[in-house]
């Protein structure tokens, strides 16, 4: 019979779970009703994307149970940075459900899928939503 090549398809066997970091990565105080957030992240079979979920009430993590809202970052070839922002106004209390919480302890953290199917975070941080302007008493001289 007659034969014909196909071509060749490059498979890579990734057992690894992606690396993946988190910006800002340490506690943040803001004023602001957006906060931008940046995640790096690698494996050698690529990334898919990068996720950042954002939630309030606490330090809690997220479970099956929990509500968090969920934004697909955009990756910046510039930067080699995933880049997205969220609305603290938009991110829900993670029992309830509700959103609007107003002012106080919001958590942030970042997941990267690799083209192999499997995933990792980076450590959740905490941002602190505080629109009060501070009071002063007099001060005598």
């Amino acid at each position: 019979g007659n034969e014909a090549f196909a071509g060749s398809v490059e498979v890579i066997y990734d057992t690894s779970v992606p690396t993946v970091t988190i910006s800002p990565s340490e506690k943040v105080y803001t004023n602001k009703e957006k906060i931008e957030v940046s995640a790096t992240a690698s494996d050698p079979s690529g990334i898919e994307r990068v996720d950042i979920l954002g939630w309030y009430k606490g330090n809690a993590e997220p479970n099956g149970d929990s509500k968090w809202k969920t934004v697909t970052a955009t990756y910046d070839a510039a930067t080699g940075k995933y880049k997205a922002e969220l609305t603290l106004s938009e991110l829900p209390d993670m029992i309830s459900g509700n959103t609007n919480n107003g002012e106080g302890e919001y958590r942030i953290k970042a997941y990267a899928y690799n083209n192999a199917g499997k995933s990792n975070f980076a450590g959740s941080v905490e941002v602190i939503y505080d629109t009060t302007p501070p009071t002063a008493s007099e001060i005598e001289v």
